[in-house]
């Protein structure tokens, strides 16, 4: 149960992300780094057994992803 709503986060989260960094029109290194690497350190934390460590992760980039608003200048 509890991986199923880690899943269903990191989705939320993840997707969230991806969209703001295509509007912010970033390199493509940052949006493979948001997109692709993080969610797979995620993954992989949570799939280790640091699962603490990957929801505050999750959390953080959560935080960020509500704060940060795409604008167009």
């Amino acid at each position: 149960m509890l991986g199923f709503i880690f899943g269903i986060l990191l989705l939320a989260i993840f997707g969230r992300l991806f969209f703001i960094g295509m509007k912010l029109a970033w390199g493509i290194f940052k949006i493979l780094a948001v997109v692709f690497f993080w969610p797979i350190i995620l993954v992989v934390l949570f799939a280790g057994g640091l699962g603490f460590l990957a929801f505050i992760g999750l959390l953080i980039a959560g935080i960020i992803s509500f704060i940060a608003r795409p604008t167009m200048l």
